[in-house]
């Protein structure tokens, strides 16, 4: 659900196209309508997408360096989330501000960190 659109926030600026609201006066809009003023994650189909995606989660290379003064040595890099492959619009496909729920809010949710780690083990 992308709550950007919902069109009952009420602490942030509303998208024009509330503008052309679905109203009994107005009953041509594509737009949905809003009669209620409460902060609950109402939603319609206009706020749901496909959020399905591919992802490098975690990627590691490695090599050990053949050097005889220890006994290995052991450089490596690796990476997390390193990309998302998706049509989705928000930022994150797999975030939700509804922590576990089924039902899944990017509402002021942050994206996954991009993490990327340098490193080497030395046996002695």
């Amino acid at each position: 659900v992308k709550a950007s659109e919902t069109p009952i926030e009420l602490v942030r600026n509303r998208l024009s196209y509330v503008k052309d609201r679905w109203t009994p006066e107005n009953k041509d809009s594509e737009n949905p309508s809003f009669v209620t003023f409460s902060n609950t994650y109402a939603s319609n189909s206009r706020l749901i997408e496909d959020a399905s995606f591919l992802r490098m989660k975690n990627v590691r290379l490695s090599y050990t360096v053949p050097w005889k003064k220890v006994r290995s040595l052991n450089v490596f890099v690796s990476a997390q989330n390193l990309f998302t492959l998706t049509k989705y619009r928000g930022y994150d496909p797999d975030v939700s501000s509804l922590g576990d729920s089924e039902i899944r809010v990017d509402y002021g949710a942050y994206p996954r960190a991009r993490i990327y780690t340098f490193g080497f083990n030395v046996g002695l």
